[in-house]
């Protein structure tokens, strides 16, 4: 007889198992889209990379997008001001161990201290260049803090302190 109750009540725990909904895999997710109805310079996102201050900053295929949650502010090139950012075509952004944020566009290379906005182009040209521009592809830095990235024909490492870099030749 204990049997016969001790199989009954492990019957009814699996059945009262079996019945709930699962509470443990509810997820609730939601989404929001924004276009450039909504401020955003280009419908085509590239990238995306979160500040240090929880800001995300979006390349897109015509201008850098920073989003704080509510609004976005555009970042693009003007080629009169060299305060700004070397191209429209944003190829990569990520940041570096000390937070600077990288941007990787279709004319060259630039380092943003997100907090002041204040933008360092990253000069990668050398005397015996006979480039029209420096398309930058995206980058990565290593435990050392070297960019590594891929600019036309070579491989720059690039010291993220001083700005200075070596290239190497791609095969």
């Amino acid at each position: 007889m204990i049997k016969f109750i001790r199989n009954i009540s492990l019957v009814v725990v699996m059945i009262f198992f079996l019945l709930q909904k699962g509470a443990a895999q509810r997820f609730n997710f939601a989404f929001e889209q924004f276009t450039s109805d909504d401020g955003l310079s280009h419908d085509n996102v590239l990238n995306i990379t979160k500040d240090k201050d929880g800001f995300l900053w979006l390349g897109t295929a015509n201008g850098l997008n920073r989003f704080d949650g509510l609004s976005f502010k555009i970042f693009r090139n003007d080629p009169d001001k060299p305060q700004t950012i070397p191209g429209n075509y944003i190829a990569g952004t990520t940041r570096d161990k000390k937070g600077f944020l990288w941007v990787a566009t279709n004319n060259g290379l630039c380092r943003i201290d997100t907090r002041t906005m204040k933008i360092d182009r990253v000069d990668l040209r050398s005397p015996e260049d006979k480039y029209a521009r420096y398309e930058v592809m995206w980058g990565e830095f290593d435990s050392s803090g070297t960019g590594w990235y891929m600019v036309n024909d070579f491989l720059y490492a690039i010291n993220q302190e001083t700005l200075k870099w070596k290239r190497y030749l791609l095969p």
